[in-house]
């Protein structure tokens, strides 16, 4: 008798942990629809690693054909070709044919598959730098015969063909010794140079990212900031808000793609730089990590008629908008009406586009 009340409880014990599962997903599929790109996208990396990779894989097969958010689009396609999915690859190779500012993500996320189907895939395709890359990746195992042994001396590597530079640092087994390796190395060729950015960033720590930094410069600033936001590790995050605060453009877009919120003052600062690049850098970043400093700085200098950066300061202040609870929302669009009761006629034109859109 007594076995039998053990097998129910553990049966119940089961079915609980079943359900809970499916309230997992449930909301994790709510938080993919969430307005907020914070909320949507930690809820798009839970589904990537969720132990219900079938049903984590439903929902993101779904939203990639319903997102129109083209980061959030491209990190769902990242994770798909984490996850391997049968389901998504035909769209994804379609995705990473097609001219855009997200392309380059989607020939990512097809090496991520690390198959001969997505490697023949990335075979048709014009030959170009992130495709290189993303086929070495693809075929991994296949491209590292020969060159799995870290190389003895960075000098006498530095005088090998660049192909086979690429290919040994896009393939090398994660231990110290390869890390060690990747830091002293300085690449001569941009193509070199990418290929170990995003090895670095697979290594993470804070003196692969700030080694990103060193050897980033002319680099395709899109693929910096992408190695920069997958890259893992501690002390990842203070070496971007260091580099940040220095006012460097990459590491200002790679805080927003990241989140880090500790940059918004410091970003903030930047908007009003002279460097238009670093500018325009920091107003993007600011649409992602921008908050309520942010809102009432430039409700602020919208109402005095301000029109230095109007566009982007308006776009900032929606962004922002968009992203709060129902609370913030409230105290946000308190700071409006008040800054509105002052404004001058193209500040209160700017300001009634911002409520408008909220």
């Amino acid at each position: 008798m007594k076995i039998f009340k053990i097998i129910a409880l553990a049966a119940a014990a089961f079915c609980a942990s079943m359900a809970a599962a499916q309230d997992d997903i449930r909301k994790l599929e709510q938080d993919m629809s969430s307005d907020n790109a914070h909320v949507a996208d930690a809820a798009r990396m839970k589904l990537e690693k969720h132990p219900d990779s079938k049903a984590a894989e439903e929902i993101l097969v779904k939203m990639l054909g319903v997102q129109k958010d083209s980061k959030l689009k491209a990190g769902i396609a990242y994770s798909l070709g984490e996850m391997k999915s049968e389901k998504a690859f035909s769209e994804l190779e379609k995705l990473a044919n097609k001219k855009g500012d997200m392309q380059y993500a989607y020939i990512l996320a097809l090496g991520n598959y690390g198959t001969k189907q997505a490697s023949a895939a990335l075979k048709k395709m014009d030959k170009g730098e992130i495709v290189e890359i993303s086929r070495l990746v693809a075929e991994g195992p296949r491209a590292k015969d020969g060159f799995t042994a870290v190389p003895k001396s960075a000098d006498r590597f530095a005088k090998s063909d660049e192909n086979v530079q690429v290919e040994t640092i896009s393939t090398l087994a994660p231990d110290e010794k390869a890390r060690a390796f990747l830091l002293e190395f300085s690449p001569d060729s941009p193509r070199v140079a990418m290929a170990q950015c995003f090895a670095l960033a697979k290594f993470g720590g804070k003196d692969t990212a700030a080694k990103i930094f060193a050897i980033c410069g002319g680099l395709d600033e899109n693929l910096v900031v992408r190695a920069l936001t997958s890259a893992q590790g501690e002390g990842v995050d203070d070496e971007i808000l260091e580099q940040a605060a220095k006012g460097n453009p990459v590491a200002v877009l790679a805080a927003g793609d990241r989140g880090l919120m500790a940059a918004e003052a410091a970003v903030l600062e930047l908007c009003a730089s002279e460097n238009e690049a670093l500018s325009r850098a920091a107003f993007a970043s600011l649409q992602s990590i921008g908050a309520e400093k942010t809102f009432k700085q430039f409700v602020d200098e919208i109402a005095k008629g301000d029109e230095n950066g109007l566009a982007q300061k308006v776009n900032a202040c929606v962004k922002i908008l968009s992203r709060q609870n129902d609370a913030g929302k409230e105290k946000l669009k308190g700071i409006l009406s008040a800054a509105s009761n002052s404004a001058k006629d193209k500040g209160k034109n700017a300001l009634e586009k911002i409520a408008s859109a909220s």
